[in-house]
C-alpha cells in the first residue's frame, strides 16, 4: 500500500465549483493487495466500476465527436489502460491482407471469407483465417 494525497473540488448549490480540498488515502498497488483488503469479489467490483467509468468517458467523448451507435460502442469496448485494444474489424482486414494468396487459392475459403465480410462478421472472418495463420508458421 501506499499512502496518495488526493484532491476533491465540490459544487455548491448554485453549480459553482469551490476550492479544492485534499485529503490522505491509502491505495492499493497491485491485484494481490486489492483482494487482500477488499476480498476478491470486492477488488473485482471496484474494478468494474472503474472500467465502466472509463469506458462511459469514452462513450461520451465518441457522441460528441459525431459517432454513431456502434462506432461509439467499438470505442468503449476497445478501450484498454495506457491503450487501445485492435478492433476485430482490424484484427480480421490485417488477418485477410496476410493470407490473400492462401484465400485466393482456395475456392471454399474465398466463398466462406467473402460471406463474413459482407455480413461483417469478424468473429467468423477470425475463426477461418486463424487455420490459414497456423498452417503459415
Amino acid at each position: 500500500m501506499r499512502t496518495e494525497e488526493r484532491e476533491v473540488r465540490m459544487k455548491d448549490a448554485d453549480g459553482n465549483v469551490g476550492e479544492a480540498q485534499t485529503y490522505e488515502a491509502e491505495v492499493c498497488e497491485n491485484w494481490a493487495e486489492a483482494c487482500e483488503t477488499f476480498g476478491e469479489q470486492g477488488a473485482f467490483d471496484i474494478w468494474t466500476a472503474g472500467v465502466k467509468v472509463k469506458q462511459d468517458n469514452v462513450a461520451r467523448n465518441a457522441f460528441k465527436a459525431g459517432k454513431n451507435e456502434d462506432e461509439v460502442a467499438e470505442a468503449a469496448m476497445a478501450w484498454r489502460p495506457g491503450g487501445v485494444r485492435t478492433s476485430k474489424k482490424n484484427i480480421a482486414t490485417q488477418m485477410m491482407l496476410s493470407n490473400a494468396v492462401a484465400i485466393q487459392a482456395d475456392e471454399e475459403l474465398k466463398k466462406n471469407v467473402t460471406a463474413a465480410f459482407l455480413k461483417n462478421d469478424f468473429d467468423e472472418l477470425i475463426s477461418l483465417l486463424k487455420g490459414e495463420d497456423a498452417s503459415d508458421e
